[in-house]
């Protein structure tokens, strides 16, 4: 048996762990892998923390969690003590492949100085930190991040993106002929009931997950819906989020609101399958950028999987292309504060209303977004590296 060091800045116990980590880990374990986690929970509920943790040892899982505490001293402190664990466990046992998943948890793995390969499943490309306001374009630390992420992706035995943008950007700048995946940010399709809206008249928009500016642009669910009130749509919007409620209702308190009902809800992992199917239009809007474009947001899977339409904005690879390919998803402009009817979105939106628009979306999830697809691409790329040994 295998053994993989899987590192996640991400928690386990977080919608993302839930949803885009531990999916993948357990199928790969059942197929013969054993793993040793890490990974950086936010919640302090160590009851739960015992409880999990228990729940993967008896799936021989081995699970390290570090507590998330926020400040500029602990963001140094998680770095230092996941490097010191790679080099202890790796004392302990027979490490044979290490899987950084994102850009910190490659960080943490090169202060680790450790020579064993790895297998870089890259989130998002380092400069979307610039376009994400996480540091300046062009300043010293950006510099140093693109120098070191060109180290990671050369020296990788195996890399996963989540779009095709991605793959077309590391083709055309390395030359890089190791295995090269792309693995969509998955859901389980098979767990949503799609369900027709029995109020034609009336489009229920859902906005799920991340809401910080950069790069979420929030604001620009407020200026599409108020257009689409104005031209005589009765609408309702939901903000589905974990995390960031006071960041949602501070850009709320800013906008203009025209007879919209607005509601913000939390909801674990499991009950989003459920909840879903009842809205008819799912948003995305993100900053632009050159990075920012290879990006591929989770919601896009769990919106389409759901049979629910999508309206985000132009410039993002993903957004774009299944735009081109499906009625399913609609891409527009919006101006600075302005956003104009079209034909073209006021025909989307007539459309959404079917059975058969709803089956359509699925259909589009089916094939870019299947949890059993991911699954089989994670073991082939696992088995391209490990079988060399």
């Amino acid at each position: 048996m295998k053994t993989c060091l899987y590192i996640t800045y991400d928690g386990l116990l977080d919608p993302l762990g839930q949803s885009q980590i531990l999916p993948y880990i357990k199928n790969l374990n059942n197929k013969g892998y054993e793993f040793i986690i890490i990974s950086y929970e936010k919640t302090k509920n160590q009851k739960r923390i015992k409880n999990f943790k228990k729940e993967l040892k008896n799936l021989s899982i081995y699970w390290k969690p570090f507590i998330f505490r926020k400040s500029k001293i602990n963001f140094i402190y998680r770095f230092i003590i996941g490097a010191i664990y790679i080099n202890y466990i790796q004392n302990k046992r027979e490490i044979d492949l290490i899987h950084l998943r994102g850009g910190y948890s490659a960080l943490i793995y090169l202060l680790s100085f450790s020579k064993k390969k790895y297998l870089y499943d890259l989130r998002a490309f380092w400069g979307q930190w610039a376009e994400g306001g996480r540091t300046q374009k062009n300043s010293f630390v950006y510099k140093i991040l693109i120098k070191l992420e060109k180290i990671i992706i050369k020296n990788a035995e195996g890399i996963i993106v989540l779009d095709e943008s991605g793959k077309y950007f590391i083709n055309k700048n390395f030359n890089y002929n190791k295995p090269l995946k792309v693995i969509s940010t998955s859901t389980n399709i098979e767990k949503y009931q799609i369900k027709e809206n029995s109020k034609k008249d009336y489009i229920r928009f859902v906005y799920l997950g991340g809401a910080s500016y950069p790069p979420y642009k929030i604001k620009n669910t407020i200026i599409l819906l108020n257009a689409l009130v104005k031209f005589g749509y009765k609408c309702s919007l939901d903000f589905i989020n974990k995390n960031e409620h006071n960041i949602i209702k501070d850009i709320l308190n800013k906008e203009k609101i025209d007879k919209i009902k607005i509601n913000l809800r939390s909801l674990d992992h499991e009950e989003i399958f459920e909840t879903l199917p009842n809205y008819d239009v799912g948003l995305v809007f993100l900053e632009k950028g050159k990075w920012l474009r290879m990006s591929s947001p989770t919601k896009i899977g769990e919106y389409l999987a759901a049979g629910l339409g999508i309206i985000g904005n132009k410039g993002i690879a993903v957004l774009d292309r299944l735009s081109k390919e499906s009625n399913c998803v609609e891409t527009i402009e919006i101006d600075s504060d302005n956003f104009h009817m079209t034909d073209k979105v006021n025909k989307f939106l007539l459309y959404i209303n079917g059975i058969n628009f709803r089956k359509e979306c699925q259909q589009l999830a089916q094939k870019y977004y299947s949890l059993k697809k991911a699954n089989k691409k994670y073991l082939s790329i696992y088995r391209k590296i490990l079988d060399k040994t």
